[in-house]
């Protein structure tokens, strides 16, 4: 079973408009993986991202224990996530 972090403070906090949250899943996993492409490191743009009810779980590999915050904290940003699964796996480059 996977565990949700819930986020401090108000949902609406986030880079979109304040107090949009997203209608469905798709929607909200669609705006996480936006932010993702949109930080410009290309590990980023292979994530598996889904999304229900507001909590949102990061799939897929990652060079470096920095680049799997870097997606975590872009997530946690999006108006609408209320928690956050981060299962990244920090895999070597030359693995």
């Amino acid at each position: 079973m996977t565990a949700f972090r819930s986020l401090p403070g108000p949902v609406e906090q986030g880079a979109g408009p304040q107090g949009h949250v997203p209608a469905n899943g798709s929607e909200l996993a669609a705006r996480v993986d936006s932010a993702l492409q949109s930080k410009g490191y290309s590990p980023l743009r292979l994530l598996h991202v889904v999304a229900h009810e507001g909590h949102v779980t990061l799939r897929g590999r990652v060079p470096s224990y920095y680049m799997k915050l870097v997606a975590q904290e872009t997530a946690m940003t999006i108006p609408g996530v209320c928690g956050l699964a981060n299962e990244l796996d920090v895999v070597s480059p030359l693995s």
